[in-house]
């Protein structure tokens, strides 16, 4: 999930560090910008063969037969993109499904929902559409602009949340609502 919501800085972060805009690191650098990207002191390069493999080279040798070399270097586009977020509904969030910031807002989910049980005013448990965009308009107003998701996002990702087209949202629906999928839940 931290990879998740932090997808869209670690890319940024591997790209300043990848030697002549490539997508390919060395495992010290890969771990250096994830440990400093997440702010997390782990060693990740003890979990590095578990979620982000070395990229393999085949050499062919003279009598046909195909080796494979480690080449010591991690693909970082195809590290961050098997960690993706899917909707309720079951669409991608990354591959353009309803909301394109949906990993931004994702990130902010524990402050979402904060802001909807301000907005419960009548304590009923759910949210209104109104309610929502309310809610996304207070977050935007917290967040740098490359994170703010757009009027007309917020209301379709609060379609896609409200599953059963109530018209509302009720609050224990907002961290469902959001999946993320790992190679290993796929």
């Amino acid at each position: 999930e931290i990879i998740v919501s932090h997808k869209g800085r670690l890319r940024e972060a591997f790209a300043r560090a990848a030697p002549h805009n490539e997508q390919r690191v060395s495992i010290d650098v890969w771990a250096e910008v994830i440990q400093r990207t997440l702010n997390l002191h782990i060693d990740w390069r003890v979990l590095q063969p578990a979620i982000a493999p070395t990229v393999k080279r085949a050499a062919v040798s003279a009598d046909g037969s195909v080796s494979f070399r480690d080449s010591g270097l991690i693909d970082y586009a195809k590290f961050l993109d098997q960690f993706t977020l899917q909707l309720a509904r079951g669409e991608d969030a990354a591959s353009g499904g309803r909301v394109r910031n949906a990993e931004a807002l994702y990130a902010q989910l524990s402050a979402m929902r904060a802001v909807l049980e301000l907005l419960d005013t009548d304590r009923s448990g759910s949210v209104s559409r109104a309610e929502f965009v309310t809610g996304v308009e207070m977050l935007n107003a917290q967040l740098p602009a490359d994170q703010q998701l757009a009027h007309d996002d917020a209301d379709k990702l609060f379609s896609a949340i409200d599953t059963d087209s109530s018209g509302e949202i009720e609050l224990d629906e907002l961290g469902e609502a959001f999946r993320v999928v790992t190679p290993a839940t796929r």
